[in-house]
């Protein structure tokens, strides 16, 4: 078996991104990087996407980020709930999409381009 390394997939022209990815990010008490995550997330050479952010009861600034980037860009939306742990994510995050491919980005993690 040959081993390929630095492999980096062509981008995918935007005529042919039919289908949507829904993201799933959980969102807790994470401000001091939020933006960087959500801004690696909506910055992917694959536009057509649904970021949802699971905001988890957050006690800082994130349900005003989380807000505020969804006034911004159509493709945000954001589930504001009572503090209950990552275990709804899976269950709400991926119900609350409406894409034809679920994904999920964990707290603190940041999509490189072309990671979507």
């Amino acid at each position: 078996m040959q081993v390929i390394r630095n492999y980096r997939p062509e981008p995918i022209p935007e005529e042919k991104q039919t289908e949507v990815i829904s993201v799933a990010v959980a969102v807790y008490n994470s401000d001091a990087f939020l933006e960087r995550a959500i801004e690696s997330i909506l910055n992917q050479t694959y536009r057509n996407l649904e970021v949802i952010l699971v905001d988890d009861g957050s006690t800082d600034r994130c349900p005003e980020i989380c807000d505020r980037y969804a006034k911004q860009d159509p493709r945000v939306r954001v589930i504001h709930k009572k503090n209950g742990g990552l275990f709804f994510l899976p269950q709400r995050g991926d119900g609350a999409g409406h894409g034809d491919l679920p994904g999920f980005c964990g707290r603190g993690r940041l999509a490189g381009a072309g990671n979507v």
